[in-house]
């Protein structure tokens, strides 16, 4: 059995907790657009980004075989 009036209490508690959600004032717009950034076009920091993960990768892959053979030799002398 629900009680009436503890029900409208917790409902009228809920509903003011949002309603100061809701009664939230916009940001004033800014007084002047951002300033564009100047770039040369060329590529060249993507070209140098795509090259280190490529070296990185190389790089993790030489460790990787070297930690393999390192840890799991593949000849084992008698």
């Amino acid at each position: 059995m629900i009680h009436q009036s503890a029900a409208q209490r917790k409902a009228e508690a809920v509903d003011g907790y949002y309603a100061a959600f809701r009664e939230r004032k916009s940001l004033p717009a800014r007084a002047q657009a951002p300033a564009a950034v100047a770039t040369d076009g060329d590529g060249l920091s993507w070209r140098l980004a795509i090259g280190a993960g490529i070296a990185v990768m190389l790089g993790a892959l030489g460790l990787g075989v070297y930690a393999g053979r390192t840890i799991r030799p593949r000849h084992i002398g008698a």
